[in-house]
């Protein structure tokens, strides 16, 4: 009975100390983010709206995941589609369970695909890739824990995501793909 005590004491305590090493990696990387990227007069804010769906790994009950994620975030830097970092507010449902979540989100350009002309004239960009990074929290707990790969077609008229992630909640690992938007595109 003490070893079973003592060895969830020491399961909290990992559990603790691998949130704030997530806290201190995910500053680090913005702060170093925003110190490479200069800001300029032409920052834009940006809303990602995304509808998502995916399996949390667990056995015994259906896997099934969905949330509804919005993304306020302020682009940075002369192109300032290159780097996003913002707010995110979510309803998620991991069955049976609803929850609203708060955190950040902090998207880095990746490459930006364009059509060549077909006689003289520029080539147009029809697509970017970003990497984004998603911290959720429920309340002030550690919820979710997600990275993604944003395929943006046409300058946010429809994103599709493919996520992998942690569900802090249930100590369980989750995919989902999700397809999105931008509220105001530019």
């Amino acid at each position: 009975m003490g070893g079973r005590r003592v060895s969830e004491v020491m399961r909290r305590g990992i559990r603790s100390q691998m949130k704030d090493c997530v806290w201190l990696i995910c500053g680090g990387i913005m702060l170093c983010a925003l110190g490479a990227a200069p800001s300029k007069a032409e920052d834009r804010i940006f809303v990602p709206v995304e509808i998502g769906q995916g399996i949390i790994f667990e056995s015994g009950l259906d896997p099934y995941t969905f949330s509804a994620q919005l993304h306020p975030c302020l682009g940075f830097g002369t192109d300032p589609r290159k780097l996003f970092v913002g707010g995110s507010v979510a309803a998620t449902y991991a069955n049976p369970d609803w929850k609203f979540l708060w955190g950040g989100r902090l998207a880095l350009h990746l490459k930006t695909f364009k059509k060549k002309p077909v006689g003289t004239g520029p080539s147009l960009s029809y697509a970017t890739s970003r990497l984004v990074v998603d911290v959720l929290m429920d309340g002030s707990e550690l919820g979710r824990l997600t990275g993604g790969l944003v395929l943006d077609i046409w300058h946010g008229a429809l994103q599709i995501t493919p996520k992998a992630g942690y569900d802090y909640a249930r100590e369980r690992p989750l995919v989902e793909l999700a397809l999105g938007f931008e509220l105001f595109p530019h």
